[in-house]
């Protein structure tokens, strides 16, 4: 009967284990899964800059003053 044990949490990266029957460890490697989370990162943080420059014209649109909307 095998346990199988998996924790996937970002401080712990991913670590894995599994005990056989013969109580022996054996080891997994997960650095395709660190690379997908990694490349998932990357794409949310450029996500978050480009929606943030976007808010932030945006907001400057509304702050400005009466004025300069109607001067050309």
């Amino acid at each position: 009967m095998w346990q199988r044990s998996y924790i996937d949490n970002f401080c712990n990266f991913n670590t894995s284990t599994m005990n056989g029957s013969d109580s022996r460890f054996t080891t997994i490697t997960r650095s395709l899964d660190i690379c997908f989370y990694l490349s998932q990162a990357k794409i949310i943080g450029n996500l978050c800059t480009i929606l943030g420059s976007h808010l932030s014209c945006i907001r400057s649109v509304l702050l400005r003053t009466p004025k300069s909307h109607f001067s050309g």
